[in-house]
């Protein structure tokens, strides 16, 4: 099983083991700051990648806060080519993966992107601008829905 989130479409979409789908939702919201290859702590950008669930939160905020593990190593390296990320840092992201653990999240790429609801926020808001400060964002409804599917080690990629 594997969610595929389409910031393009505006869409997040579950399959099965078969590749058939389960879900889509429509009309879901990333970060007012776009989307980018990396997220940097305060740019409000959803980043692009492969990610896997590592924790759900609930009660939360949003309602529910489904973590995912950013910042990878890919992004570490990223960053770390573009002069944005200090090499103590980069090692320190990829052993955290090695090891399975969470990255750490007080580098320059922050942490804490996740897919999550609206909460007691503005549906109207939520359905006319991308709102988040780089997470991906369904309504309350459509995130009780996806917790059916929605585990820790559910593969995600954003597109």
């Amino acid at each position: 099983m594997r969610i595929d989130i389409d910031t393009g479409a505006r869409s997040l979409t579950v399959y099965g083991a078969d590749e058939q789908v389960l879900a889509r939702f429509d009309d879901i919201s990333v970060g007012r700051g776009g989307v980018a290859a990396v997220h940097y702590k305060g740019d409000h950008s959803t980043p692009l990648g492969h990610y896997r669930i590592v924790a759900v939160h609930r009660p939360h905020r949003y309602d529910t806060f489904y973590e995912l593990d950013y910042p990878t190593p890919v992004h570490a390296e990223l960053a770390y080519a573009a002069g944005r990320l200090k090499a103590t840092a980069r090692a320190a992201i990829d052993a955290a993966h090695a090891a399975g653990h969470r990255p750490p999240s007080n580098t320059a790429l922050g942490g804490g992107i996740g897919i999550h609801g609206i909460g007691q926020g503005s549906l109207a808001v939520h359905q006319a601008f991308n709102w988040t400060n780089g997470c991906v964002a369904l309504t309350n409804e459509q995130l009780h829905s996806l917790g059916e599917w929605a585990v820790p080690g559910t593969a995600v990629d954003i597109r």
